[in-house]
């Protein structure tokens, strides 16, 4: 049986990407970037999302990782021995069910709400051919936020809306991503993620179909009640949602963010039996008098959104890019250079990126005026064909006191 974790990573891409998009990939500021020697330890594998829980942040490539939420620089002045790299500590998954052959199960899903955290977990069997596929998925929740002695898990009852395995590929986790979050004169974090909600993407038994529902801890998940669609997005393929100007938009299109001031998309999202993406460089802008404004960009297919407050950092088919803000409408209007080695990093898929306080300039070396940054890198496609090697993949950080981009992990 081929067991190894190329095979359980290509099942969870064909669930839901495809490679239909590349671009020239440009060294900036080449002294910077010879100055900047890449750790090669890191956190390995897809993580697909960074999520807030409690007084953490959550991460999961098949096993699960957690770290303060609050900035690296106010740590480092607690604790001048906290550094600045391999601070996420692993912890227990919800289950340690193993599949065929032994295989242990594995999370690659996280979403949170404002009291629950939840967890997509895989079972793997072996298929008619040998490899790996998934043998059964549950979703598990906790409300534990005494993380000393490990987090205690309930599964959750979807028995009366799941009556099949036939889509378990399809099955997501995912949240709207709400939170505000507070600068306090010492440096630390206030966040308030009232507005929060979690979704999750099931079979439907009546319809024989997928379609979306809310979760609500450890009960039975409902149906959705005020939530709207974003673009051409649907309850049948719904993969990421979005909390802005009061209303939660759930969206089938990869990189999706929302500040206070706007609403930031691109629409690449999966198409076909195949999981092709049809990927897309433009960016759409949604202010909240309901303007509508976009702008194509020059870096690729745009996978993943983040603001800052006077940049974006998106996450595309080859590496990160940083695109402008105006800075009175807050229009995203150019792609423009990184100051830092930021766009020397990667020229693979970027699925993930994560900045901790966009009320904070992007991609700043500022102490006090940038904040914490977080993308993760993927190949896609062949790896002998790839100009990075699979050690290269996996998560990155920057933060403005260590003023470059480079390897996090455990």
């Amino acid at each position: 049986m081929k067991k190894n974790m190329k095979n359980i990573f290509a099942v969870l891409l064909a669930c839901s990407i495809a490679a239909v998009f590349s671009s020239c990939h440009d060294d900036i500021y080449g002294l910077i970037d010879k100055e900047t020697k890449l750790d090669t330890k890191g956190m390995k594998g897809d993580t697909s999302q960074i999520v807030q829980y409690g007084d953490y942040l959550f991460i999961a490539n098949g096993n699960l990782y957690f770290k303060s939420n609050q900035q690296s620089y106010y740590l480092n002045i607690k604790d001048p021995n906290y550094g600045y790299k391999r601070n996420w500590k692993s912890i227990n998954v919800p289950t340690t069910k193993k599949g065929d052959y032994n295989v242990p199960a594995s999370t690659f899903y996280i979403a949170s709400d404002s009291e629950w955290l939840y967890a997509l977990t895989y079972i793997w069997e072996e298929d008619e051919d040998g490899a790996n596929s998934v043998g059964s998925a549950e979703i598990y929740a906790t409300n534990d936020k005494d993380l000393s002695d490990g987090l205690t898990w309930e599964k959750v009852n979807v028995s009366s809306i799941v009556s099949s395995t036939a889509y378990l590929q399809e099955m997501l986790v995912f949240d709207n991503q709400a939170r505000t979050v507070t600068e306090n004169p010492d440096l630390s974090l206030t966040f308030d993620l009232s507005n929060r909600r979690a979704y999750a993407r099931l079979e439907d038994k009546n319809t024989k179909s997928i379609s979306t529902y809310k979760l609500n801890g450890n009960n039975i998940p409902t149906p959705l009640t005020d939530e709207v669609f974003l673009g051409n997005s649907t309850t049948t393929d719904s993969m990421k949602a979005v909390y802005f100007n009061g209303k939660t938009y759930l969206s089938k299109y990869y990189a999706v963010c929302a500040t206070e001031y706007a609403l930031y998309y691109a629409e690449s999202y999966t198409t076909g039996k195949r999981h092709y993406i049809d990927g897309s460089s433009t960016i759409y802008t949604i202010l909240p008098n309901g303007q509508i404004d976009h702008n194509g960009m020059d870096n690729g297919a745009i996978l993943s959104i983040s603001a800052g407050a006077d940049f974006l950092l998106t996450g595309t088919t080859n590496g990160i890019d940083r695109v402008r803000l105006d800075p009175t409408t807050k229009i995203a209007t150019r792609s423009v250079k990184f100051d830092s080695n930021g766009g020397s990093i990667s020229s693979e898929y970027v699925f993930m990126t994560y900045i901790l306080n966009p009320n904070k300039k992007q991609d700043s070396v500022s102490v006090t005026e940038g904040t914490d940054e977080y993308c993760s890198t993927t190949i896609y496609g062949s790896i002998g064909s790839s100009s990075d090697s699979w050690s290269d993949m996996g998560l990155y950080s920057f933060f403005p006191a260590r003023r470059e981009w480079n390897r996090d992990g455990d």
